[in-house]
């Protein structure tokens, strides 16, 4: 039995490890820092379409994406006893006349007026319950877990697979790599109806009365994950206006922050040999419930080959 080492244990590394386990084939072990859904992942507000980006394009394999991430959606929400997400749908904005005629060539969306559109396909993933449901798919497949600050490859292993999140910067610096820092706002209130993204999103909280506002890009060398909620505010102000017009803006209770990694020039993810033995699954930016699983599907087909 190959022993495989996957270090990062968000939605990518537990995907990874949950399609590597199920083959009866590896012996896996993550590794993480922060533990389960320490990062970007654990944060994650959890809105999931097709059609991501300010012009409301179809992303590259995006029905695959959503296909490969609702089976594990399943996975986890059969473990775990507790739904993992809906599928009611979700509101889209469009902001110029481009994104409304893309979205409106689409046989899934439909026009509610004023630029609004509702995308029937559309997932709210609860990400902490998934997270969790995930693990202990992976647990019952027999996944060891690591709590370590992975500063080199680990050693000892047939197949190492870098799946860090911000943290695959220090361990695969020949990779065009970017973080961008995300901060989303913990607000109190009740969103009235629908889930709804456009430049940013405004989404329903884990708990009643509250909801979530988001997410700002920011760049920069002297960014850290500290919470900066006077930077988050500056940001979301407007896209609050825009998604909820007329709408007084609303107390925050909490301010959420973490990187998140993009390639510079594409914002399909990347999946890439370093060598005979160790593999970068990354960039996966704010695109990574759509894309998670069906790269860990794509690795197990096609890399181990």
């Amino acid at each position: 039995m190959k022993k495989v080492a996957i270090i990062g244990a968000g939605f990518v590394g537990l995907a990874l490890a949950y399609q590597l386990l199920k083959t009866g084939q590896f012996d896996v072990t993550l590794f993480d820092k922060k533990g389960v859904g320490g990062g970007a992942s654990g944060i994650a507000i959890g809105l999931m379409h097709p059609y991501p980006g300010e012009q409301s394009r179809k992303s590259k394999m995006a029905e695959e994406g959503m296909q490969a991430t609702l089976r594990l959606l399943k996975v986890a929400e059969e473990r775990l006893g507790a739904p993992t997400f809906n599928a009611d749908g979700l509101i889209r904005v469009a902001f110029d006349e481009e994104a409304a005629q893309n979205l409106s060539s689409y046989s899934d969306v439909e026009l509610l007026g004023a630029g609004r559109f509702f995308i029937k396909s559309g997932v709210s993933v609860f990400s902490k319950r998934y997270l969790e449901g995930l693990y202990l798919a992976c647990q019952d497949l027999g996944v060891k877990l690591l709590i370590e600050d992975i500063q080199e490859l680990p050693q000892g292993f047939d197949l190492v697979l870098i799946a860090a999140g911000a943290g695959s910067l220090a361990l695969s610096k020949e990779l065009p790599l970017k973080k961008v820092k995300g901060q989303a706002l913990v607000c109190k209130g009740k969103l009235p109806g629908k889930n709804i993204v456009g430049k940013g999103y405004v989404a329903k909280g884990e708990k009643e009365g509250e909801f979530f506002l988001g997410a700002t890009y920011e760049r920069g060398p002297l960014l850290d994950e500290t919470p900066d909620v006077e930077a988050a505010l500056k940001d979301l102000k407007g896209k609050f206006a825009q998604l909820l017009p007329g709408e007084a803006f609303p107390e925050v209770l909490e301010c959420t922050a973490a990187f998140r990694v993009t390639h510079p020039k594409d914002y399909f993810p990347l999946m890439e040999k370093m060598d005979d033995k160790t593999w970068a699954i990354t960039a996966f930016g704010s695109r990574g419930l759509l894309y998670h699983a069906l790269f860990a599907e794509l690795f197990i087909s096609n890399a181990l080959k």
